[in-house]
């Protein structure tokens, strides 16, 4: 398995992203979907609007035997991966494209790039690091691990959410891991976000694009398969258009 690239680009300008905003990857009736938004207010853009800011969502199959790249396309809500995925095997997506935005800090300016990824697995066995930002479950029961560059992260903020709303927050420890107990059968998403100020660059439209930060968000969704009866889910939110 090969990491996924990290960062590739366009040269432009916009605004910060949604505040709290994520890409997830459900698989519930037929092919897996990736959705942005906010899986813990239930949240989920749509198209013509907010869901279009994903200029080149990239997404593939990972198993045992390699890796199967994958046709994503755009829905009304959600992007379709055109797969459906069994145990022991894992989806992973992001986009790599998001056009990055600058700021005035003093004399300085400063241009941020910022790289939404996501992971769905069908069952909890152990994973290995594949995105540059990653989370994904351990050979522990309710232990996770979280990753930067195929190293341990420590003190990563992670947000574990259910479709109810319910959230905690953790922190990984000095060797990436973290464990949680979850209380429900059912959808959950644990999300990660790192930041990372070292300057670098990536391939942009005219050629390599420098940048001062690169934020990291990646979320890992899976289906609990016991444990209580979970609350109900939020209702859909309204969403920005």
């Amino acid at each position: 398995m090969r990491l996924l690239p990290a960062i590739f680009g366009l040269a432009c300008i916009v605004s910060l992203p949604a505040s709290a905003h994520q890409i997830w990857i459900e698989q519930v009736n037929g092919n897996a979907r990736l959705y942005f938004g906010e899986f813990g207010d239930n949240l989920r853009e749509t198209s013509p609007g907010t869901l279009d800011k994903l200029p080149a969502v990239e997404a593939q199959v990972v198993t045992l035997e390699g890796n199967t790249w994958l046709t994503p396309k755009k829905t009304a809500d959600s992007y379709d991966l055109g797969a459906r995925i069994t145990r022991g095997q894992v989806l992973l997506a992001q986009d790599s494209k998001y056009p990055s935005w600058e700021k005035k800090d003093g004399d300085k300016t400063i241009r941020t790039i910022w790289v939404p990824a996501a992971r769905f697995v069908p069952d909890m066995g152990p994973q290995e690091p594949n995105l540059a930002l990653d989370v994904f479950p351990t050979r522990s029961s309710g232990q996770f691990k979280v990753t930067y560059l195929n190293k341990p992260l420590a003190g990563a903020k992670v947000e574990v959410v259910a479709a109810s709303g319910w959230k905690r927050e953790f922190k990984s420890d000095a060797e990436g891991f973290f464990t949680v107990e979850l209380p429900w059968k059912g959808p959950w998403a644990v999300e990660v976000q790192h930041t990372d100020k070292n300057p670098g660059e990536r391939p942009g439209a005219s050629g390599p694009e420098k940048y001062d930060v690169a934020m990291f968000v990646t979320t890992l969704t899976f289906d609990q398969p016991t444990g209580a009866k979970p609350p109900a889910p939020l209702p859909l939110a309204k969403h920005d258009k």
